[in-house]
C-alpha cells in the first residue's frame, strides 16, 4: 500500500498531507480503537481476522509510508523516463530499474512495518475479541502468571523476530550494493574492451 501510494503521488502529483497519514501515530491508540470497534459493530462484528488485519495495517502504514518518503523523493525520475523511451513497459521499468535502486529502503520499511505490527497488543485484543492469539498477546497474558520460563521464551521471541527482520534487511542492502558495484565494474570493463582498437 505504501509503494502504491508513493507511485500514485509521483504519477498524479497528488498526495495526502503528511499530518493526516501520521494521525495514527499522534492520536492515542485507545481512542482510535474505540471508534474502530464501534465501526465494526455496524459492518460485521464477527469478522475478527479481517478487523485485526485492518488495525495492524492502519497502525503500521504510517511508519512504512514515512520511512519510504525520503528514498522515493531522492530517486532520479530521469532514469525511469530514459528506460521508458527505450520502449519498455512501465511495470518492466519499475521492476528492472527503480526497484533494484530502492530495494534497501523497501527492505528496511518492510522490517519497520513488521516490527510495528508485532508490537500491536490493544488492536489485536480489542478488535479480535480475545479470539486471536499473537506472540504479544500471549506474552502479556503469561506475564501475570507464575511460569517465568515460558514468559521469558515469549519475550525473547518478541525481541528476536524484529532483530531477524532487520538483519535480513541489512543483508539485502549489502548484497544489493555489492551487486551494483560488480555490475558497474563489468560495464566499465565491457566499455573499455569495446573501445580497444582491433587490428586485422
Amino acid at each position: 500500500m505504501a509503494l502504491l501510494a508513493h507511485e500514485y503521488r509521483i504519477r498524479h502529483r497528488l498526495q495526502v498531507p503528511g499530518y493526516v497519514i501520521a494521525v495514527p501515530m499522534l492520536i492515542p491508540q485507545l481512542s482510535v480503537l474505540f471508534g474502530m470497534q464501534v465501526a465494526t459493530l455496524y459492518v460485521n462484528a464477527d469478522a475478527h481476522h479481517l478487523w485485526v488485519c485492518w488495525a495492524h495495517v492502519f497502525f503500521a502504514f504510517p511508519y512504512v509510508y514515512l520511512s519510504l518518503d525520503g528514498p522515493w523523493r531522492s530517486y532520479d525520475e530521469r532514469l525511469t523516463r530514459a528506460a521508458l523511451s527505450l520502449g519498455k513497459s512501465p511495470l518492466r521499468v519499475w521492476l528492472s530499474v527503480k526497484m533494484p535502486i530502492l530495494l534497501p529502503a523497501i527492505a528496511f520499511a518492510w522490517a519497520i512495518g513488521i516490527s510495528v505490527s508485532l508490537a500491536q497488543y490493544l488492536p489485536t485484543l480489542i478488535l479480535g475479541a480475545g479470539r486471536i492469539s499473537t506472540i504479544t498477546t500471549e506474552a502479556v497474558a503469561l506475564s501475570s502468571g507464575f511460569d517465568r520460563r515460558v514468559t521469558a521464551i515469549y519475550a525473547i521471541w518478541q525481541a528476536l523476530l524484529p532483530f531477524m527482520f532487520f538483519s535480513l534487511a541489512i543483508l539485502i542492502s549489502h548484497l544489493q550494493v555489492k551487486y551494483r558495484r560488480l555490475s558497474s565494474r563489468r560495464n566499465i570493463r565491457n566499455e573499455l574492451m569495446s573501445r580497444k582498437p582491433r587490428h586485422s
